[in-house]
């Protein structure tokens, strides 16, 4: 492990059980009315940062469809979160991600994967997509003591 990738597994390991606590704390105290708030505030954080994560990943003019959203997942995945897994599906259309090793998964819990990561997806793909209605599905999670993560995206129009 490289002293930077050293120092990136520190930050994961200091920052995703105040992540994971910190949810689990609001769904507690205030019900999903709390996490639901929780997890638009993270959309809307995604939906400004998305610009710049379209650029870091590459994402081309006609990637503006589940494909540019599957590189920006894969870029942040890859870089940041320590996350490996194949898309089994991807299509402009839908993407169906299988995720079999994550980093930060045992410091979290099934609010975060479940509900706030699918929001801050969706986010992105609304940016990318152009498409108030796209579609965001987390259905398995390891947080959730699934054997993997399994994300829907879907660019669907109606």
């Amino acid at each position: 492990m490289s002293e930077c990738e050293d120092k990136l597994d520190y930050l994961r390991n200091l920052l995703t059980p105040l992540i994971g606590r910190t949810l689990k704390a609001v769904h507690e105290y205030f019900g999903d009315e709390g996490l639901n708030k929780i997890a638009e505030v993270w959309k809307e954080a995604r939906i400004k940062a998305a610009p710049t994560m379209m650029e870091r990943a590459g994402v081309k003019e006609d990637e503006r469809n589940c494909i540019g959203v599957a590189k920006i997942l894969d870029y942040n995945d890859k870089n940041y979160y320590g996350i490996e897994g194949e898309w089994k599906e991807l299509t402009p259309e839908r993407g169906v991600k299988i995720v079999t090793k994550c980093a930060i998964a045992k410091n979290l819990n099934w609010e975060v994967c479940n509900v706030c990561f699918r929001e801050a997806a969706r986010g992105i793909g609304i940016v990318v997509t152009g498409n108030p209605k796209f579609k965001v599905e987390v259905p398995k999670s390891i947080a959730a003591g699934d054997d993997v993560c399994e994300v829907i995206i879907e660019n669907k129009k109606d």
